[in-house]
């Protein structure tokens, strides 16, 4: 194996680790709150409005039984509701409660503070060098069709 398709596989491997270590991380964080990683990013979608489960299952690759469950199991937590849709009455949204606002930002809280506490140990300089090799990965994986490229906030 030639030394570039070497430094290829050592590279997907770390990134492929780190990926994997930074969701069981965030899965902890999660659970102390009672959540799953599906019901944050569902809570967090519905944070910025009410969705059909249609376009909730379609957004994280679900099934309809998998989002029902979901949306079942986050209803009957108190978290999010079903309302018919007001032009629409055979179309139900789902729609974020109170108490589901406030355990989404206790979660948010939980796992930015631990992925701080992380990110805690580079340097102002490794931050930034970081976050500039992850964009231009980002951005040669993505074409403009899929997704906007992305951009640094100390571009």
């Amino acid at each position: 194996m030639e030394g570039g398709e070497e430094d290829t596989l050592r590279i997907i491997n770390l990134v492929s680790k780190l990926s994997s270590t930074m969701r069981k991380e965030i899965s902890r964080e999660l659970k102390r709150v009672g959540l799953k990683s599906v019901d944050f990013a569902v809570l967090k979608t519905l944070s910025r409005g009410g969705v059909t489960p249609k376009k909730l299952a379609d957004r994280f690759g679900l099934t309809k039984p998998a989002i029902t469950y979901t949306v079942d199991r986050l209803e009957e937590h108190g978290l999010v509701r079903r309302e018919r849709n007001t032009s629409d009455r055979r179309r139900v949204i789902v729609t974020l409660t109170k108490k589901g606002r406030r355990v989404l930002a206790r979660a948010e809280h939980l796992y930015l503070r631990s992925l701080q506490n992380r990110l805690g140990a580079l340097n102002q300089q490794e931050l930034i060098s970081l976050e500039h090799t992850l964009e231009k990965l980002i951005n040669l994986f993505l074409t403009d069709k899929e997704h906007p490229r992305v951009n640094s906030a100390y571009s």
